[in-house]
């Protein structure tokens, strides 16, 4: 895992820190959000390493594989994964 690979987030997420509420993992990118509403100027790029330190809690679904997406659950505090749909 390259903790310097670059990856899309927002403001709310990094700036803020608001709970990351769904991973994408696509062949192209890793995402990773909040449940915050967000515009395309609330998109930001850092590094996975940056994601990781800030929000510790993903490391638990860091080994979902490409066109996988991970979303946590509040009432159960747990991650769900699944393939993502066909887009």
């Amino acid at each position: 895992m390259n903790l310097n690979e670059a990856v899309f987030t927002t403001g709310f997420v990094m700036k803020n820190g608001a709970k990351i509420v769904h991973v994408n993992h696509s062949q192209e990118c890793w995402e990773f959000y909040s449940d915050d509403g967000f515009t395309e100027a609330d998109v930001m790029v850092v590094g996975l390493g940056e994601v990781i330190k800030t929000h510790l809690e993903v490391q638990s679904i860091l080994w979902i594989l490409v066109n996988m997406e991970a979303v946590f659950v509040a009432e159960s505090g747990e991650w769900e994964t699944r393939v993502r749909a066909e887009e």
